[in-house]
């Protein structure tokens, strides 16, 4: 069975959007929906999948503030 693709973006906001308005489904993580107030169904994967996020920086002791900052930020809120 191949889908009839009518409608496609890459942008995640907006396919959320057209999904609100009834014109399809997305597989999207957890990263992009979390804290998004929407009307609209999401629902797990099943088995669960996950996606591996890296970060590198030449000398994390030669990284400016703001970059260490940014690292300490990102690792916090990417575990809860």
């Amino acid at each position: 069975m191949t889908p009839q693709i009518c409608f496609s973006t890459l942008e995640n906001y907006a396919a959320l959007s057209m999904i609100e308005c009834g014109l399809g489904m997305s597989v999207m993580n957890e990263l992009v929906t979390k804290g998004r107030q929407n009307n609209v169904v999401m629902l797990p994967l099943d088995p669960p999948q996950s996606i591996t996020l890296g970060i590198a920086v030449p000398s994390i002791k030669a990284a400016s503030p703001a970059v260490r900052k940014f690292i300490a930020y990102a690792t916090r809120i990417l575990k809860e």
